[in-house]
C-alpha cells in the first residue's frame, strides 16, 4: 500500500491509531501547528497531523523526533540563535501539549517510521513523510509482514541508544 497524499496519509494513520494498542513513531522534525510560543496555528494544513497526535496521546505511544543540528551563518549570530531557541521551544510545546505520549529527541536521526500494534499484530509504514503538516509530495510505503519485527527492533534500539531530553540538544551541531 502506498499513501501518497497528505490527506490520505493522515486519514489512514489516524484510523490505525484509533484501534492500536501501541504506537511507535519516528520522524525528522515535528510540526503540527504548534508555534514557538506554544500557540496552535489553526489551519486546514495542520488539522490532519494534529488529529493524529490527539489520537496517539496516550501512555502506550512513543515518539522519537530527530532534531536538526544548529546552523549559524556566523559565530554568535543572534538571529540564528533566536531561530534555534524557537525550534527547541516548539518541540517542548509539542511534548507538553501531548503529555501522555512519551517523547524522545535524537541527534543524527532522519528515520520516518509509523508502527501500530493491535493485539499481537503489527502494521507499519516508512518512507519520506515526517510527522508534520507538510503539503509537499511525499509517500509512505507499507512495510511487508516479514519486515515488521526488524522495523520494531530497529525502533527499540534507537529509543534505547539515541533518546535524549530536548534541552540537551539545544545547541548541538555537526562540529
Amino acid at each position: 500500500m502506498l499513501l501518497t497524499t497528505s490527506e490520505s496519509r493522515w486519514d489512514y494513520l489516524r484510523r490505525l491509531s484509533e484501534v492500536a494498542d501501541e504506537v511507535l513513531v519516528s520522524s525528522y522534525n515535528i510540526y503540527t501547528g504548534m508555534s514557538k510560543n506554544g500557540n496552535l496555528v489553526k489551519s486546514s494544513n495542520t488539522l490532519n497531523s494534529r488529529r493524529f497526535m490527539d489520537n496517539v496521546n496516550r501512555e502506550n505511544t512513543r515518539i522519537l523526533i530527530g532534531v536538526p543540528p544548529s546552523v549559524f551563518c556566523r559565530e554568535n549570530c543572534l538571529d540564528c540563535q533566536e531561530n534555534r531557541d524557537g525550534l527547541v521551544s516548539r518541540f517542548s510545546h509539542h511534548q507538553r501539549k501531548w503529555d501522555k505520549s512519551q517523547f524522545g529527541f535524537a541527534r543524527g536521526l532522519h528515520l520516518k517510521l509509523y508502527l501500530f500494534r493491535k493485539g499481537d499484530k503489527w502494521k507499519g509504514f516508512t518512507g519520506g513523510a515526517n510527522l508534520s503538516a507538510s503539503q509537499w509530495e511525499d509517500l509512505l510505503i507499507q512495510i511487508p509482514d516479514e519486515g515488521l519485527n526488524e522495523a520494531k527492533d530497529f525502533f527499540e534500539r534507537l529509543w534505547a541508544e539515541k533518546r535524549e531530553p530536548i534541552e540537551v540538544l539545544k545547541n548541538w551541531s555537526f562540529d
